[in-house]
């Protein structure tokens, strides 16, 4: 398994938003099951999540957009799960656990749009463009706020592929006491890196970064974690996909993600990649 591994004028840049009929319908990728998980270390620190919202379709997606991704992921991919986030029905490499994500951190948004810890980070000008440095900045400081917070609970997996299945053996830790009420649930998430495919507003055929191939769980969420809140209490899971032919198993990442359930929906907690 492959581990995860200029200065932009503070300017308007207007656009038009990229918008077309949506669902989030589909069937989520893949099945979990528990399971044990000897030698999986759980190490005490916080990484974050970074989402480009976008779509194949999507000219401004794979023009200024594709230039502000890649700035944006040089600076944070030591500290970042880092998802291409296919997330329209109608696009290339959509999933339903990308429309999933995309219904929850920005739903009424056009594309593309940048997201740090399942918020919406992207910075509009009041003409109806992006301010691209302004936005840059706004997802690496939140990247940073959250590496530098205190680590409340982290997570960590080992992983191998057999018979074109993918086994992820999943470890929860809190290292800190949580609310006895709060819930808490771990997903476990594919990732392929440079898919080849065709981008609105580049030029043939072109390598996708990091692109969201789907959750491992029968849901978008993953397992609640059931073992308890208090700091030094372990959760196992473990999570199964198989891996359809056209993936570059080369090119495979997998994350795991720690999310607290508040009413009815899903607040990002924690991070982690090899």
């Amino acid at each position: 398994m492959k581990k995860i591994i200029a200065f932009v004028a503070i300017l308007a840049i207007t656009f038009v938003a990229c918008k077309k009929d949506d669902d989030n319908s589909g069937t989520p990728t893949g099945g979990g099951g528990g399971g044990g998980t000897t030698g999986v270390t759980v190490v005490e620190k916080n990484m974050g999540l970074y989402n480009k919202l976008t779509a194949t379709w999507c000219g401004p997606c794979g023009q200024w957009g594709w230039t502000l991704n890649t700035d944006i992921i040089a600076l944070i991919e030591t500290n970042a799960v880092l998802m291409g986030t296919y997330a329209s029905t109608s696009s290339g490499m959509y999933n339903a656990t990308a429309g999933a994500l995309k219904t929850a951190f920005s739903p009424a948004s056009g594309w593309p749009d940048f997201c740090a810890n399942g918020k919406q980070k992207t910075q509009f000008s009041g003409t109806g463009g992006i301010y691209t440095s302004l936005t840059k900045d706004s997802v690496v400081a939140e990247i940073n706020r959250h590496v530098n917070a205190t680590v409340m609970v982290n997570s960590g997996y080992n992983t191998k592929i057999e018979n074109d299945t993918l086994t992820i053996t999943a470890k929860v830790q809190f290292f800190q006491d949580m609310p006895a009420t709060s819930k808490y649930y771990i997903g476990a998430y594919v990732i392929e890196d440079g898919v080849m495919s065709i981008q609105s507003g580049q030029t043939g055929t072109v390598a996708h970064h990091h692109v969201l191939r789907g959750s491992a769980s029968s849901t978008t969420w993953g397992t609640e974690i059931t073992s308890g809140n208090t700091a030094g209490s372990t959760f196992d899971q473990t999570f199964k996909m198989a891996i359809p032919a056209s993936w570059n198993q080369a090119n495979l990442e997998v994350a795991t993600i720690i999310w607290e359930k508040v009413g009815s929906t899903y607040k990002f907690v924690n991070a982690y990649r090899k």
